[in-house]
Parts: C-alpha cells; structure tokens; sequence
C-alpha cells in the first residue's frame, strides 16, 4: 500500500504549465477560466425545493475501486473518499436541518455504514474507517437497502440516493428493473456519478426516477459534479401539487454545568457536562441540528432554518458591466481593480502566443467587475462567486 503513494509512479502532471504572468504576478489562468465559466453558469430561479432532504450516498468499494486511475490518484477509493469528506462538510453548511446516511457496496452485497443523521463528524469518520475494497460491486442490493430506508420518510422530505460507482458491471441476486419501478413508485430520486464511464442499466435509473448523471473527467470536474447536488432538486410531479405541510421542530437552549449530565451524543447514552436540552422532555443532546433520542423531536436552531431558506429565495445574478478606463475598488474585498491600460500592457509582456492568451484571460477575469442589481455596487469576481456561493446575501445590501 505504501508504494502505491509514490509521486514517481504517477505521472507528470505539468501543474506549472497553466501559470502565466499578469500585472507583475504569476496567475492560474486555468484556475481563472473555470471561476469564469462557474460564473457565467445561469442562476437557479425562485422555484419550489424541499427545504428537508434526506439523502443516501451508495459508494463503491469493490476491487475497481482499488486501481490506480490516471485521473483520480492514488486511488479511486481514496479520491472519492476525500472528496465525499469535502461534499458532506458543504452539504451540511448550506443544508444544515437535512440528513445524510451511508451505504458501501462490495462483494456482491451492500453494507450500512451510517444512519441517516444531521452529523457530519460520524460520516467522515465511518468513510476513514472502511477504505477496505473487495469483490463486485452490486447496484440492486444497496438501492433496495436505501428504498427500505427512505420509503417510511414523512412526505415533506426530500427522498434522494447519490451514487459514486466506479465499476463497469453489477452483480444482482435478481430484477433490478422491478426495483428501479419500486423507487420510481416511492418517488425516491436517484443520481449517479460515474467514475470509468457510462452504462445503460445506470441511465435508465436515473432516467425512471428523474436523477442526474455524470461522468467524471479529471478531480475538478468530480467536485463539480458533487457541488451540483448542494442545492435540493426542484419540486416536480406529485410532490409539486401536495399541499404544504407544518413541522414541529424544537429550539433547545444551551447548557453548562460543572457536572456531567446524562444525555444522548449520536444516538448513544453519555454523560454530558454541556449540551442542548430538548425543550419537550427536556432530555440533552450533545449537538444541534439533530433529533432527540427520546420524543423524537427535530432540535434546531433559528440560524440553522436561515440558513436553509436561501434555497427558496437566491441572491439575484450580478450584471456584468464594461471595463472603465479608471480603476475602482470592489465594495466587499475593498481590493481596487487594475486599469484596464495597465492590463493591457501586462498583457503585451507576456511572452509568447500562449502565454499571451493565457494572460489575456486571466487579466480579463481580473479586471471583470459585477453590478448587484439592487444596490448597484461593484464587486470582483471573487466576491461575487463568494457572495453566491457560501454568503448568500450581497456584503453592500446587508
């Protein structure tokens, strides 16, 4: 295992050649190129999305899953491994009253690693634990395990399965197009993630249930393809016409003492010296948002339900605006944009065709600004794919 981590036996992967010099300073071109390309992707309108998900994430872990892959170094286990860890930090941050449960297929069988929960600390570490890889992966075994799991959620939860499969076959025990009909008549929504390439029992799955497909090309693009799932899937057939239903959720308050209190931390008894007490039975947790072992009730906290409504209303899209001749300052990092003259010319000193249109694009999504339709102020590309993607809200307005 050890010498499976070698650099030398990876290949050479030229992370020098995107650098090109702009404005006296080396820039990622590359890195710059795709910021722009996120950026120009069209915002999602005020459409109606479940605010609760509960999503499964099914991993492969068969002996596929150990090769070594050109693009996902070392291994295809440990990239989607570090990449899951990085995903459900993030679906956690901008999801935080939804769940996420665990599966790993291997051996022809699937294997519940976790339950649904509101924890991201036991998922990262059940996905550091079980790195082990064996046998043929199955895709009928674990969407039955999650169908059994997900068919008993209340209607107002969004009922969805992620699959990150990086075999070429499936090993079934028996019709998996019975239980594609059977999660198509629970309304559960299954995406994929391929990571070798597509086949067609994989697109008729998420063609039946009305998920996504993805094939990864390169670890950027993997990253892509997960952030896609961050944002809930909007409403659409039956669930577009159910009425609105209201949840009962309690707001625990805090709790310190000197001694160590029963109570419960990820379903388990321990004794707890702080916590959050249940304001219905009054039982202490060790962590919000989570349920309560006890009455069941879901405990949160008012920025946790903020939080999870920005979903419903998006931070409209900045306007694009030309480049001006003067230089201005950006109304959320307070960096002053570069002239366009003095870009222009670091452009010319660039050197080379390539390196010339690489400082060309890069001086060109430096020196773009973007106009909030509201108040009207500038901001850098930077903190405009900030304010969209992590805050939400726009730095002037608030």
């Amino acid at each position: 295992m050890a010498a499976e981590s070698f650099r030398w036996e990876s290949g050479v992967q030229r992370s020098w050649s995107s650098l090109v010099e702009s404005n006296g300073h080396l820039v990622d071109s590359s890195g710059s190129a795709l910021l722009r390309k996120r950026r120009r992707a069209e915002a999602p309108g005020a459409v109606r999305r479940g605010m609760i998900r509960y999503l499964y994430v099914i991993v492969d872990r068969s002996r596929s899953m150990s090769e070594r892959d050109p693009v996902l170094r070392p291994t295809r286990a440990a990239a989607t491994s570090s990449l899951l860890t990085e995903f459900i930090h993030a679906f956690f941050t901008q999801n935080p009253i939804s769940n996420v449960g665990l599966i790993v297929t291997r051996d022809g069988v699937a294997e519940k690693l976790t339950d649904l929960s509101g924890s991201p600390r036991a998922h990262v570490e059940a996905l550091r634990e079980n790195l082990s890889t064996s046998g043929d992966a199955s895709l009928q075994n674990p969407l039955e395990m999650a169908l059994t799991l997900l068919q008993n959620i209340p209607e107002y939860g969004n009922r969805e399965v992620l699959i990150c499969y990086g075999s070429l076959s499936t090993t079934d025990p028996g019709d998996i197009f019975a239980t594609i009909a059977k999660l198509k008549r629970a309304r559960i929504r299954v995406s994929v993630i391929g990571l070798t390439a597509e086949m067609q029992i994989i697109k008729t799955i998420v063609r039946e249930t009305g998920g996504s497909l993805g094939v990864v090309c390169n670890v950027d693009h993997f990253k892509q393809l997960l952030e896609g799932h961050l944002v809930p899937p909007p409403t659409s057939g039956k669930r577009a016409s159910m009425r609105a239903e209201f949840v009962q959720m309690g707001f625990p308050k805090r709790l310190q003492s000197s001694a160590a209190v029963l109570g419960y931390e990820r379903g388990k008894m321990h004794y707890l010296q702080s916590g959050f007490e249940c304001p219905r039975c009054l039982t202490r947790a060790s962590e919000v948002p989570s349920s309560c072992a006890v009455c069941t009730l879901q405990l949160v906290s008012s920025p946790h339900l903020a939080q999870s409504y920005h979903h419903l209303f998006p931070l409209p899209r900045f306007t694009e605006v030309p480049v001006e001749e003067q230089a201005g300052r950006c109304s959320g990092c307070d960096t002053e944009f570069p002239a366009a003259a003095a870009a222009m010319a670091a452009e010319g000193g660039a050197g080379g065709a390539a390196g010339a249109a690489g400082a060309a694009a890069a001086d060109e999504a430096l020196r773009a600004r973007y106009q909030c339709p509201d108040c009207k102020k500038f901001f850098c590309i930077h903190c405009d794919i900030f304010a969209h993607e992590s805050l939400h809200n726009c730095p002037a307005c608030t």
